[in-house]
């Protein structure tokens, strides 16, 4: 069956995009987030919405101040 190959290999390039986007303590680096944004041609406020955080919690990412909840990284990974 051809489903499980290509659902193995989703999961592949799934877990692979996910180690891009993280840095050495696994999480999503100020640098990565804004890049994958910006590929998406997403605004902050799009990948807020869709991570379902407050824009001002993606700012501090993004910007590298501030302290970000270990949940929001993992909303935003998601929504990515």
């Amino acid at each position: 069956m051809v489903a499980a190959p290509l659902l193995a290999e989703t999961r592949n390039l799934d877990r692979l995009r996910r180690a891009q986007l993280t840095g050495p303590a696994n999480c999503l680096t100020p640098v990565a987030c804004r890049t994958a944004r910006a590929a998406l041609g997403w605004t902050q406020a799009k990948l807020a919405q869709k991570a379902h955080i407050s824009i001002d919690s993606l700012q501090r990412l993004e910007h590298g101040t501030g302290k970000v909840h270990p949940n929001h990284i993992a909303a935003l990974l998601n929504a990515l």
